[in-house]
């Protein structure tokens, strides 16, 4: 249930995005944080990571192009490089052969 005034509905908003689209980013999120943490599915692992990567790359594009000042614009950026990182240094037996 979508409460009106809801921060992140505002934001969304802010950005010229209809609150509607939270409910696809979150399923989205929830599938691909599953598909990382289960074992296995090494190729799916690789799409899961690179759609979260472009996903907040793209989230934090649209704050730039905004205007939004630059605590808004950080924290997607902070995201976009634990990605990066949780990519990097995944396990050997999760790395795409």
């Amino acid at each position: 249930m979508v409460f009106a005034g809801d921060p992140v509905d505002v934001v969304v908003s802010s950005l010229g995005y209809p609150v509607y689209v939270l409910l696809f980013l979150g399923i989205l999120k929830l599938l691909g944080a599953a598909v990382i943490a289960a074992p296995g599915l090494r190729r799916l692992k690789e799409w899961a990571y690179a759609g979260s990567f472009f996903q907040i790359a793209l989230a934090a594009g649209s704050h730039a192009i905004a205007g939004t000042d630059l605590i808004n614009l950080g924290y997607p950026i902070v995201v976009m490089m634990l990605t990066l990182v949780s990519w990097a240094l995944r396990p050997a037996d999760r790395v795409l052969a």
